[in-house]
């Protein structure tokens, strides 16, 4: 059995694939070798699911911080 550490949602008549995740800073560079597995990983879960090459592409900055709670704190914890 195979293994994919990527998460795939519905997105209309769409499907949402991600699951990569960069610890570089603030490098929103999108790496071509990340691409290219998250096309294979649907390729071979889905191989008559739809046109890749109409697939968009993104990165983006993920909100974190050293403490137990994500986002914006406007009271004491």
């Amino acid at each position: 059995m195979k293994t994919y550490k990527i998460a795939i949602t519905r997105f209309d008549k769409r499907i949402r694939v991600g699951g990569m995740a960069e610890i570089v800073g603030f490098n929103t560079d999108l790496l071509q070798p990340r691409r290219e597995t998250l096309e294979m990983v649907v390729r071979d879960l889905f191989p008559r699911g739809g046109h890749i090459e109409q697939a968009t592409f993104w990165t983006g900055l993920r909100p974190m911080d050293a403490g137990r709670h994500a986002g914006s704190r406007t009271h004491p914890l």
